[in-house]
């Protein structure tokens, strides 16, 4: 609503509005993706068959390489564990 008060008469106080919109959304954008971000790993599990997979998930758990691990898959999500 500040970009109202700009330009004179009716043009200049839409172009204003118009703007001032455009700012607010790109501003919300920005808030949004910074407070959502998170971390993540993708981690590639050789599987007791020999088989290999590479599941991308948040990055709240630490793993390191030879680690034995569980793999849970439902819902269309698979996640490491240990």
């Amino acid at each position: 609503m500040a970009g109202s008060n700009v330009g004179g008469g009716n043009k200049g106080s839409t172009v204003g509005s118009i703007l001032g919109a455009v700012g607010g959304a790109v501003a919300g954008h920005a808030i949004e993706q910074s407070i959502t971000k998170k971390a993540g790993l993708e981690i590639t599990v050789k599987f007791d068959n020999g088989s290999m997979s590479a599941i991308t998930q948040e990055a709240d758990e630490e793993f390191k390489v030879g680690d034995r691990v569980r793999v849970l898959s439902g819902s269309g999500s698979t996640r490491v564990t240990h």
